[in-house]
């Protein structure tokens, strides 16, 4: 089974808690993502694990699943801002896989995120990337085909809105992935995706 999960996912959320436009025009823009008062969060997030590589689901948009689930918790916190617009972040997670593959994977990861684009008056929105590490407890099912180890790169690919009408919580979508990057560790090439969404609470 194919979906369009990066988009899907999200625009379920939006709809969901979305008002109406005379109250987008009350509240105004949420954007408090660089205030002092937006320091730390705490998030949850559910996936699927995806048979597609990263580059396929990030172009087209589209994955294919495994019967395989991944729920996680983690807690972040804003490192400094840069260009007024772009915030370095740092995030720590753990997770559980079930299904196909049983196994905890401990994260950790900073984060770049874009804060501005032109209609976050009407959708507060930001764009993130991070890079860190990943330890799993098991080696991951998914990743012996070619070769993995218990500690690979880490990347995450996110999507946030900030819930209309309020300031503290997100709804994201997010790309999940572990790599080897080319056999820079230990000479594995595995690597495995997760798509799914999440909440986020700031504090």
């Amino acid at each position: 089974m194919k979906i369009r999960p990066l988009l899907s996912s999200l625009l379920l959320g939006i709809a969901l808690v979305l008002p109406t436009q005379s109250a987008i025009a009350d509240s105004g823009s949420s954007h408090e993502w660089a205030g002092p008062d937006r320091e730390r969060w705490v998030f949850a997030y559910a996936g699927r694990l995806s048979r597609d590589r990263m580059v396929r689901i990030l172009t087209r948009l589209e994955a294919s699943f495994e019967d395989s689930e991944y729920y996680s918790g983690g807690f972040g916190w804003h490192l400094g801002t840069s260009w007024e617009h772009l915030r370095w972040e740092a995030e720590v997670q753990a997770g559980r896989h079930s299904g196909d593959q049983d196994h905890w994977e401990f994260v950790g990861v900073i984060v770049a995120r874009w804060t501005r684009f032109p209609w976050d008056n009407y959708l507060d929105t930001s764009f993130a990337f991070g890079e860190g590490q990943s330890y799993a407890t098991n080696s991951p099912v998914s990743e012996q085909r070619k070769g993995t180890q218990r500690l690979l790169n880490y990347l995450l690919v996110e999507v946030s809105v900030t819930v209309p009408g309020t300031q503290n919580f997100d709804v994201f979508t997010r790309l999940h992935h572990r790599s080897a990057v080319f056999g820079l560790y230990g000479g594995a090439s595995g690597g495995s995706n997760v798509v799914g969404i999440g909440t986020r609470y700031r504090f």
